[in-house]
């Protein structure tokens, strides 16, 4: 089961580069080509490079050392709550009439919709891995090496790589409560460890 996740992960990601190409924004040149004057590529999007170089190794590594519970009631919940979450973010950011790969013309694309399915396994699992619902127990040091490598996630994953994109006050708040809300559920995690190793 989990050498499927890791796969169609994968999967998700390379298809997010097919579709993207076939809807002209995957590239600035193709873009061009397409008569699309103004938006952001794929390519130039920070949050493809920080799946695919920060987040998809993250799921290897935590894969490689723990068995995580997918198929458990909670397991199940858990993904059927996501994935709903990030359909419903997917359409709200729709809405903003951004133009880039994942949202344009107010729609969401195929390579967003994938995108969408892409996060929703990679969230299900942080989930997971942060509930608890992995064997051995998770270790502080793991917990904490998690937690900085989400905190550089949410960094490049909001940036577009272009001279018309810049850290806004939205940008900032957002980063904000990602890496608080991601430090504050680590501490206290591992503060419920400990207390139980008292016990």
């Amino acid at each position: 089961m989990q050498k499927l996740v890791l796969i169609f992960a994968v999967l998700l990601l390379i298809l997010q580069i097919l579709f993207a190409q076939y809807d002209n924004y995957l590239i600035d040149e193709r873009m061009l080509a397409g008569g699309i004057e103004y938006g952001f590529p794929l390519f130039k999007h920070g949050g493809f490079w920080a799946d695919f170089l920060i987040l998809t190794p993250l799921l290897f590594y935590t894969t490689s050392k723990y068995t995580f519970t997918y198929k458990s009631f909670w397991g199940i919940i858990s993904l059927v709550i996501i994935l709903m979450v990030w359909i419903f973010i997917a359409e709200k950011y729709a809405e903003a009439n951004f133009n880039e790969a994942y949202v344009h013309d107010k729609k969401t694309t195929i390579a967003g919709w994938i995108h969408v399915a892409y996060a929703t396994l990679a969230t299900w699992h942080i989930v997971l891995f942060f509930a608890s619902s992995v064997r051995p127990k998770v270790f502080p040091v793991d917990i904490c090496l998690v937690a900085g490598i989400l905190t550089l996630f949410f960094i490049v994953a909001i940036v577009k790589v272009s001279g018309h994109w810049h850290f806004t006050d939205n940008a900032y708040k957002q980063l904000a409560i990602e890496i608080g809300g991601i430090w504050s559920i680590a501490l206290l995690k591992i503060e419920f460890i400990n207390k139980n190793r008292l016990r």
